[in-house]
């Protein structure tokens, strides 16, 4: 499946995963880190999940942004 990017500001970007059911948000702090959240459904294969980190820059964020839309992209 393949990822949308639904959301984008200046603090927020956003993905969905093409059938809706796995979504991941990235928000930047006023301390200058970024919150990273996954969340997928529970009406999805394999259930829900839900994963929560805090990365130190924006490009240890893509990183994980990255590394979670390949995880999710086949479940």
């Amino acid at each position: 499946m393949s990822w949308d990017h639904t959301m984008a500001t200046e603090t927020i970007d956003e993905w969905a995963r093409s059938d809706g059911y796995v979504t991941i948000r990235k928000r930047k702090r006023t301390d200058g880190k970024f919150v990273l959240r996954l969340d997928k459904l529970e009406q999805a294969p394999g259930g829900r999940s839900y994963e929560q980190t805090i990365a130190s820059d924006e490009e240890a964020a893509d990183r994980i942004c990255q590394s979670w839309q390949t995880k999710y992209k086949q479940e």
